[in-house]
């Protein structure tokens, strides 16, 4: 199951808070971003009780955490990684 994380943080801790959430191996997607939340973060686990130990487990443990949304993705309409750049 895959998904995307929506964290909200406690911005003077943003160095240590990126530190702990990048070293998650269930997290292969971890970027500090502007908008509605802090930071953007995609997920990889085999299961619903997988996905219950990252969220409580680990993520939330974090001290500077705020607050998780949690999206599931249910289909994927396209999913390529061959980008270039703006450039090319």
């Amino acid at each position: 199951m895959a998904g995307n994380f929506k964290i909200n943080i406690d911005l003077k801790q943003k160095d240590r808070v990126l530190e702990e959430l990048v070293a998650i191996k269930e997290l292969w997607y971890v970027v500090l971003s502007t908008g509605g939340t802090d930071v953007d973060a995609d997920f990889i686990v085999p299961c619903f009780e997988d996905l219950n130990d990252l969220i409580f487990e680990k993520i939330n443990k974090i001290e500077g955490i705020k607050k998780i949304e949690t999206s599931l993705i249910m289909q994927y309409g396209k999913h390529s990684f061959e980008w270039g750049t703006a450039i090319d």
